[in-house]
């Protein structure tokens, strides 16, 4: 069944499951009490996800830390440098390119790098260079 946005917004105020077979009546939609029910539950979700919500959730906060680096010595790389512009402003976000030169730490505490400009980057803040 597709929704216009309309439909959507007016699902979203139902309080009951019978009040959004209403509104679904309203617009020439036929509901069974169950599917009613079903959908009122499905977008009034709250609280705790499902498994099957949580295997599809994308990023994270990191999981599991591999056991070897993800970037050794010699890899060219970049971080992001964020600098307030203002008060009101978004930060301006520039590309540091560099190259590591020093890999510290282990799997157990994650690890940074030493990079050629003197910076010590966290894995999670590195990329590859394009």
């Amino acid at each position: 069944m597709k929704f216009t946005t309309e439909m959507l917004e007016k699902v979203k105020i139902a309080k009951t499951a019978e009040e959004l077979n209403e509104l679904a009546k309203a617009e020439n939609i036929e509901l069974t009490a169950d599917e009613a029910a079903k959908y009122f539950a499905e977008f009034n979700k709250n609280g705790e996800l499902s498994d099957e919500e949580l295997d599809n959730v994308a990023g994270g906060c990191g999981g599991e830390r591999g056991s070897e680096p993800k970037f050794h010595v010699g890899d060219k790389v970049y971080y992001i440098k964020t600098k307030p512009v203002g008060p009101r402003a978004q930060p301006a976000s520039t590309k540091i390119y560099s190259e590591v030169e020093v890999v510290r730490g282990d799997a157990s505490e994650g690890f940074t790098y030493v990079l050629r400009d003197g910076t010590i980057v966290r894995e999670n803040n590195l990329y590859y260079a394009e």
